[in-house]
């Protein structure tokens, strides 16, 4: 029996130590990203129905909400509410449609909505990740329950490279031939994540589980799906045009079967309308510092349009509207995230709306967009700014109340300065880490976390001895039922000796109490 003991107090210590780290490491943003997706035998994976999450970076905060059907739209929005006197349109794409950085009010698709009011509804398809190919499949799939007027296809660059796949990542994905025929083969759910996308401690210490392909160019490892940058797009650039083409052909022919008129708008890459970002981040954060002359970022928008117009099918080039954008002083785009902000779809809403009244396929609508009310921050450092204000004038005014021979502008003095220290360690990290390298971020991350539980370790020094004989006695003896006392209680004072011996990391440890 007290072997039976000793085991599960060793257990229940390994647990409380794990469940604590794994906690630690989400806190302070270590945390494996949430999924909005579920698995999609047609096209490889879809929205989860239902599911509300809040997603965040530097530049954006963005609430998802996904009706019954799984589309980030009304939930009063399904196949069967079409009302008889309102065009419906479709708008098919990936995290661009979606709205990966903006808030409902400021995408281009709930923009277009506003603008005709009872006229239209737009209904949103877009998926993240999503390439070409899949937001066919869907189409051929489920787009006559859906009765739509028209169809408005996004797609964007890295579609012509996932175009040629049928495997992304772990997930399986529909491939469509330059015949136009789309593979007979089912998709096979991969099942549950592995464990180091579930969880932070794994995704410390276990080695990833797969990562995207590349290519070599030029002496220079670029990710294959820039290839088609490239002069002939690169080493696939002749699978891109065949399977690419096919994507066209059975859209052009659902179309045709249908009746129903279908618009290409590719969205373009933030290098094809801002050299400035091409040449200075582009070029030698992303590519790797390939030489500008080696690539051309207008490739994919052109090969888009050519391959589209070959099949009949109507095109629209946004790039015009978006650089007359970047000329006017407006910036379209995110500066570390590469999608649009709420300027760029303003203008993108702009110029769809009046491409589709051009064209006479829907009502005229309005002729402005009405006001955007963005929550997006309208610079990355205003929330921390507020939540700083708030912290130094509460622990000021606690500080202040509990040593009352403390000068109050004193206790506010140190009470902003200790914080001062806490935001800018952390706001300059998470500005070092948007302008290294995506494969780098992770090496770097783990490496900052293991330096500060080496610096940890240090500090406590022979105290770890004693902290590790304390541990072994209580599991000789099977207290089990006290480990976890005994495991808060030695973390919470190891944590105070590390404050109590080092200025730098005090300001952590102190803020989290």
């Amino acid at each position: 029996m007290r072997l039976f003991n000793s085991i599960l107090a060793a257990l229940v210590a390994i647990l409380l130590f794990g469940g604590a780290m794994e906690g630690g490491l989400r806190l302070i943003g270590f945390g494996p990203p949430t999924t909005l997706n579920r698995f999609d035998a047609v096209t490889g994976w879809s929205k989860t129905p239902g599911l509300e999450v809040q997603r965040s970076g530097k530049e954006y905060e963005v609430d998802f909400a996904f009706n019954s059907v799984g589309l980030r739209d009304d939930e009063g929005v399904l196949p069967d509410s079409k009302k008889s006197d309102q065009k419906r349109i479709l708008v098919l794409g990936d995290s661009f449609v979606l709205g990966f950085s903006v808030q409902r009010q400021d995408l281009f698709v709930d923009l277009l909505d506003g603008r005709w009011g009872s006229q239209a509804e737009t209904v949103n398809v877009g998926t993240e990740g999503w390439s070409t190919d899949q937001a066919v499949a869907w189409l051929e799939d489920q787009g006559n329950d859906w009765q739509p007027d028209v169809v408005l296809l996004m797609p964007y660059e890295n579609d012509l490279y996932w175009n040629t796949r049928q495997q992304y990542m772990r997930h399986p994905k529909p491939r469509y031939s330059e015949a136009g025929e789309r593979g007979s083969q089912g998709l096979t759910d991969p099942g549950p994540a592995p464990l180091r996308d579930r969880s932070a401690l794994a995704r410390l210490f276990l080695s990833k589980t797969g990562s995207l392909p590349r290519i070599e160019s030029n002496g220079h490892r670029l990710l294959a799906e820039h290839g088609v940058l490239l002069e002939n797009g690169g080493p696939d650039g002749d699978a891109i045009r065949r399977h690419t083409s096919g994507c066209f052909k059975a859209l052009a022919r659902w179309s045709q079967e249908n009746g129903t008129p279908v618009l290409i708008c590719p969205i373009p890459a933030h290098s094809a309308v801002d050299e400035a970002y091409a040449q200075d981040v582009f070029g030698p954060l992303v590519l790797g510092g390939l030489g500008r002359s080696a690539w051309d970022a207008n490739r994919p928008v052109d090969l888009f349009l050519e391959l589209a117009a070959a099949e009949g099918l109507a095109t629209l080039d946004a790039r015009p509207a978006l650089s007359a954008s970047l000329e006017k002083g407006e910036q379209p785009y995110f500066s570390i995230d590469w999608h649009l902000n709420p300027t760029g779809n303003r203008v993108l809403a702009d110029v769809l709306h009046d491409e589709l009244a051009r064209l006479a396929w829907v009502p005229p609508g309005t002729d402005t967009t009405p006001a955007i009310g963005s929550t997006s921050p309208s610079s990355p450092f205003t929330k921390p700014a507020l939540l700083y204000a708030l912290l130094v004038a509460l622990l000021g005014t606690l500080f202040a109340r509990q040593y009352p021979d403390e000068k109050p502008a004193r206790a506010y003095i140190m009470v902003a300065g200790l914080l001062g220290l806490v935001f800018g360690l952390v706001l300059g990290s998470g500005a070092l880490l948007a302008v290294v390298p995506q494969d780098l971020r992770p090496v770097l991350s783990t490496l900052v976390v293991l330096i500060l539980f080496g610096f940890i370790a240090y500090k406590l020094g022979d105290r770890l001895t004693i902290i590790a004989g304390l541990m072994a006695a209580f599991i000789r003896r099977g207290h089990w039922y006290l480990m976890p006392l005994l495991v808060v209680l030695l973390t919470v004072g190891s944590l105070l000796v590390v404050a109590a011996s080092s200025p730098l990391v005090a300001p952590f440890i102190y803020t989290l109490f």
